[in-house]
């Protein structure tokens, strides 16, 4: 199933206006409106893991909710999703054989007016003022799905009807779909590589950003988490850091993360995915910057010297050497005279 061109450009007004649903994380809260505009819709969860079987059906649901002001109205569907780059831009007009599933997948809903279903299974709904409603998401996989994960978006376009036939987008966000075969799962070993993973060494404000490349050579989605600790070259202290490790109730040394929903990402199948972690506010400084990234029950770790010096203290530092150098120089000559 394929959105329409309306749709494409609703989602580039949506993602201006900062309300767009988050798509690659799997814990993603309600997106409430932050505009406080009379129209609004918020959905959860954001982004939905399952695991499918050949010949069974499997159901999730969606929370919907209206946080404007007005009534409003929706067209609900699903549609392909797939990443053109290393930087993870979505495409949702393009089918692979990684988005079949999008073929196997129905909508309803029990609790809202649904007024209209078109030929492809798209939901228009009545959506009252304060309504909340479930989508229901059914996934029949057939008796051949092919192995591995598949991907698709279930999309929300919030809209006004024009006189006559047409209507006005308001907005249009999706939520994510990452689904695996339940066989190939049982048995999930996985293949991943991490192709570089980059710190910068010279950095003139904060935020130093490090990066890292990591392919999934494998047919099977994962998750990888990235952190960062920085330390104080002359002293040695910890600084600043991600990832830390603290004594659970059992004794046992747990790994805490700072902020899990943004460090932790997924990497889909067959695509390689460049990941980049910040230390804000970096002051100036001489650090030991160690990244970690952890994926598939591995820890791939780098250490490097860093750099945070601004450009102005940089030709501060020249004209003083510069000025030092020509003083000793006159000195010299002085002295020979």
């Amino acid at each position: 199933m394929k959105l329409s061109t309306k749709i494409l450009t609703a989602g580039g007004i949506l993602a201006l206006a900062a309300v767009v649903v988050a798509p690659v994380s799997a814990f993603v809260n309600d997106a409430i409106n932050p505009l406080g505009e009379d129209f609004g819709i918020a959905v959860s969860p954001g982004s939905i893991e399952l695991d499918f079987v050949p010949d069974g059906n499997v159901t999730e649901l969606v929370r919907v909710r209206n946080v404007g002001q007005l009534p409003s109205r929706l067209k609900i569907g699903v549609s392909p999703y797939s990443v053109t780059d290393e930087s993870y831009t979505s495409d949702e007009l393009t089918e692979t054989p990684r988005t079949e599933i999008t073929r196997w997948t129905t909508l309803s809903i029990n609790d809202c007016n649904v007024y209209r279903t078109d030929n492809d299974g798209s939901l228009y709904v009545d959506f009252a003022f304060k309504e909340e409603c479930n989508v229901i998401v059914n996934v029949a996989a057939p008796s051949n799905a092919p192995s591995g994960s598949q991907h698709m978006s279930i999309y929300f376009q919030e809209f006004k009807e024009l006189p006559g036939q047409g209507m006005e987008t308001i907005r249009s966000f999706s939520a994510r779909v990452f689904a695996a075969n339940a066989n190939d799962k049982s048995n999930r070993n996985g293949c991943a590589n991490i192709l570089n993973q980059d710190i910068p060494f010279w950095t003139f404000e904060g935020p130093v950003v490090t990066s890292s490349r990591i392919e999934n050579c494998g047919n099977l989605d994962f998750f990888v988490t990235t952190s960062i600790q920085v330390k104080n070259l002359l002293g040695g202290n910890i600084v600043h850091e991600d990832r830390w490790e603290d004594i659970g109730p059992n004794g046992n040394i747990e790994v805490q993360y700072s902020n899990i929903g943004s460090q932790r990402k997924i990497i889909m199948a067959e695509t390689t995915r460049k990941v980049e972690d910040a230390w804000e506010n970096a002051p100036i400084g001489i650090y030991e910057i160690t990244q970690t990234v952890q994926g598939l029950r591995e820890d791939h770790v780098v250490t490097r010297l860093a750099i945070v010096c601004p450009l102005w203290l940089v030709l501060l530092i020249l004209i003083f050497i510069i000025a030092l150098v020509g003083w000793i120089v006159n000195r010299r000559r002085q002295h020979k005279k």
